[in-house]
This record gives structure tokens, sequence and C-alpha cells, in this order.
């Protein structure tokens, strides 16, 4: 990932503070980036905090920002994809809430990852049939019952008729 200046700066900055305070610092941003009513310019030194605490080695400032960030419409897709990749306690609230992530972006978790971050995408408000399909895929049971209790889930006939010829078969 390359830097801009701003960035580079803002990495540099962060860097010189103890844990506590990047994560205080960070949440400080998060909150206010969830408020939106910051101006541009204070938007993307929001985002610049983000990009440069993607890389911090304490995971409880990335946790916090996931955790604060996962509902956030507006979060820069980059950033909620690094974020979705990172360690379970970091990713999960965005695999499971994030509006950013794209059906291909579900898909790629689904097929990739481990049973806690299929079933996070199964338990997300709304799905679509292509995650849906990616889910009845994995053949775990967990995964698929709970896909199949969600009331948001797209279900092709189709998909539901694979599950139950599983399910007697």
């Amino acid at each position: 990932m390359v830097m801009d200046s701003t960035e580079e700066k803002v990495s540099k900055i962060l860097g010189e503070l103890s844990p506590a305070m990047r994560e205080i610092t960070v949440g400080n941003f998060a909150s206010e980036f969830n408020g939106g009513a910051l101006r541009k310019e204070e938007r993307v030194m929001a985002e610049a905090i983000f990009r440069a605490s993607l890389r911090d080695d304490i995971m409880s400032v990335r946790q916090s920002m996931s955790e604060q960030l996962k509902r956030n419409a507006r979060l820069p897709h980059d950033i909620a994809v690094v974020l979705a990749k990172d360690v379970a306690e970091v990713a999960l609230p965005i695999v499971r809430h994030s509006p950013v992530l794209t059906d291909s972006d579900l898909v790629n978790i689904v097929e990739s990852r481990e049973l806690d971050f299929q079933l996070a995408v199964a338990k997300r408000k709304r799905l679509t049939e292509p995650v849906s399909d990616a889910l009845i895929d994995t053949e775990a049971q967990q995964v698929v019952s709970t896909l199949m209790g969600n009331t948001g889930a797209q279900i092709a006939p189709f998909a539901h008729f694979r599950v139950i010829w599983e399910l007697y078969t």
C-alpha cells in the first residue's frame, strides 16, 4: 500500500503515541466520522488516520476502529476490506455489519475464511442470492442453518431445494 504525504505524516504522529493514546485518537476520529458532520479536509484526515491504524501492531486499536465503524456507509471500501481480512477479533464486526462490503467481498470471505467468518456473513441483515449460494456451498451445517433462519436472506428456490435435498439424502 503506497502512502501519500498526509498518511505518512499521520503514521509518524500516531507512531509517537502510546497504544492507549492511539486507541483514544482513532476512537475520537471514528466517532466524529460516524457523526457525518466533518468538513472535507477533516474527513480526509480521519481516513488517513484509519489507513495508518490498519497497520497498527496493537490489535485493540484496530479492533476499536472496526467496532466503531462497522455500520458506517461512508467508510472507504479499501479500509473495510483490510479490516475484514484482519484477525477475527478485528474483522468480525465489519464482516457482520458493514454496508460497504460488496457481494464479491462477502463471497470471497465465505470461500476463503473459517467458520466464524462464514457465520458472521450468514447473520448479516441482508444477503443476496449469490452470497446465500456461497454459504450453502460451504455445506457447513451451522452456517446453512443460520442462513436458513435469516429472514433478510434472499435464497433462490433451487438453493432451498438443495438444502432440503441434503437434509433427506
